[in-house]
């Protein structure tokens, strides 16, 4: 069993794993600035775990669908400025 965590399967986004309590460990979705919230069943190790994340039931998306379902977390979850940038500006001639 591999020890990488494999994306969200909710919003494709990197996931990170958690300690809950002493000997529990859980993975989230780890989606900057906000997570989708998802979150994998609580193990008693990394390991399991990590096992559970990754082998859950993930429908294969076609693009399309997939590219729908990210315009829709995009659309609820928009990105906020960070300090320090400006933003993007189109320039229409």
């Amino acid at each position: 069993m591999t020890d990488t965590l494999k994306l969200c399967p909710f919003c494709a986004s990197p996931a990170e794993m958690i300690r809950e309590k002493p000997r529990q460990w859980r993975v989230r979705c780890n989606r900057k600035p906000w997570p989708c919230f998802a979150l994998g069943p609580i193990a008693d190790s990394r390991r399991k775990a990590t096992g559970l994340w990754n082998h859950r039931p993930v429908p294969k998306l076609t693009k399309a669908e997939r590219d729908r379902n990210v315009a829709i977390v995009r659309a609820l979850c928009p990105p906020t400025p960070r300090p320090g940038l400006r933003a993007r500006e189109d320039k229409h001639e």
